[in-house]
């Protein structure tokens, strides 16, 4: 099983379709700006944190580049998540969607 790659700045179509959007940054790095409505689950705490959502859950990940977030998908695949994007390219990718909180 593999992962979906999805362009990071076409990141509000996956929300329409019900995924959860989940920042892999560390918290200092969100400073500089992060998608509406996503969470911060650092990569590090990823496999402890995520838990508390369901293997059928929708989960897109993205990071400032596309390196950990693609990890991450990897991550989660391993983990048995069954629908997880990573948004290529990251925040950098995004563009004008991101904000700074």
């Amino acid at each position: 099983m593999s992962f979906l790659d999805h362009p990071a700045h076409r990141a509000a179509e996956l929300v329409a379709d019900g995924y959860t959007i989940i920042d892999v940054r560390e918290p200092r790095e969100l400073s500089s700006g992060a998608l509406p409505d996503s969470s911060n689950i650092p990569l590090s705490e990823l496999p402890r944190r995520i838990s508390s959502f369901p293997l059928s859950a929708k989960i897109a990940v993205i990071c400032q580049s596309g390196a950990r977030s693609t990890q991450a998908a990897q991550t989660l695949v391993a983990m048995g998540y069954r629908n997880v994007a990573n948004l290529a390219g990251g925040m950098n990718a995004a563009g004008a969607r991101s904000y700074v909180g």
